[in-house]
């Protein structure tokens, strides 16, 4: 399996260079890996209209399986997910009226030769990397780390006709991709927390959650296999009442007593008296300015076809947020 797992790594590496080329090749390869191994998609959304239909287009064919919860959405989300699971049977969709229970689609799956990516409504990912890491993971060149961790770029300004955005990257902001080898783990049980948020598992002997893979420690952003836009500065939905920067995530939400004071203490001393001041800001405003090239990822109107709102999106994308 090791000697696989290298000559994958090889043709990974020609594939960034000649991606087309490369492409029946590598389907050749994952045909001749073992089916055990397989790879779990799922997506956390609320009011993610805009964003939605791109996001999950672009990792579906990297999962066997992707799960979509959708929170209570009111905008025209769900209809982005019909169309989605009409292109992608491998598509599930789930209803929940509470975020923080979400966790339990997946616990289950602790023990089992499976990797979990969770993939939220603003997060937009190379599909041509993902095309390569698949190979490598079901090759189980990963199979000791509990964790793979790519680039993320937090965008504040998108040039889609140029092939370019700009903003924040890792490493200098913490890393925010979700990849997770549950057959490392003994259990994972959390009734009442969003998925893959909190510390309760419980690894099998030898391993931890300090077992993570830098994948952007061995490839530029050009190179990398795990290279995803973040778009949480740009308005995800018509239904947004708040800035982008003031839309809160579900674990903050949840927030009361002193957490909530302790969240409000901890924005106002990142950027004191700042409209842009919150947990966004403070999280991912890190660093320099930088801009990488993103053709790769594609654009919304390619899916106009099946995403009525796609050009929207666009519209959207070329307000400059920073």
């Amino acid at each position: 399996m090791a000697h696989r797992g290298r000559s994958l790594k090889s043709l990974a590496i020609v594939a960034r260079i000649r991606p087309t080329a490369c492409r029946n090749r590598m389907n050749d390869q994952e045909e001749e890996l073992s089916t055990e191994r397989k790879i779990v998609g799922i997506s956390l959304l609320r009011n993610e209209e805009y964003f939605a239909f791109w996001s999950i287009a672009n990792a579906v064919d990297f999962c066997d399986e992707f799960l979509v919860v959708d929170n209570q959405s009111d905008d025209r989300t769900g209809e982005k997910l019909e169309a989605l699971r009409a292109l992608h049977p491998r598509i599930t969709i789930h209803k929940s009226e509470d975020p923080n229970t979400s966790h339990r689609y997946i616990q289950d799956y602790a023990g089992e030769d499976v990797w979990i990516f969770g993939v939220d409504g603003d997060e937009i990912y190379d599909p041509e990397g993902l095309a390569r890491l698949r190979l490598r993971i079901l090759s189980g060149e990963f199979d000791a780390h509990w964790c793979l961790a790519g680039y993320m770029l937090h965008a504040v300004r998108m040039d889609l006709e140029a092939g370019q955005a700009s903003g924040y990257i890792s490493p200098h902001t913490p890393r925010g991709t979700k990849l997770y080898n549950f057959g490392l783990l003994e259990s994972w049980v959390q009734p009442d927390r969003e998925r893959l948020h909190g510390h309760s598992m419980k690894f099998r002997p030898g391993h931890s959650k300090k077992d993570v893979f830098d994948l952007f420690a061995e490839a530029p952003w050009e190179a990398c296999d795990m290279r995803c836009v973040h778009l949480c500065f740009f308005p995800r939905s018509s239904a947004d009442t708040v800035a982008p920067v003031h839309r809160k995530n579900p674990f903050e939400l949840r927030a009361r007593g002193v957490r909530k004071l302790h969240n409000y203490v901890k924005s106002f001393l990142a950027t004191p008296f700042s409209s842009e001041a919150g947990y966004k800001t403070r999280r991912y405003r890190r660093g320099e300015i930088v801009t990488r090239d993103i053709t790769a990822f594609g654009q919304p109107d390619r899916w106009a076809p099946f995403d009525p709102q796609a050009n929207e999106a666009e519209r959207v994308l070329s307000i400059p947020r920073g």
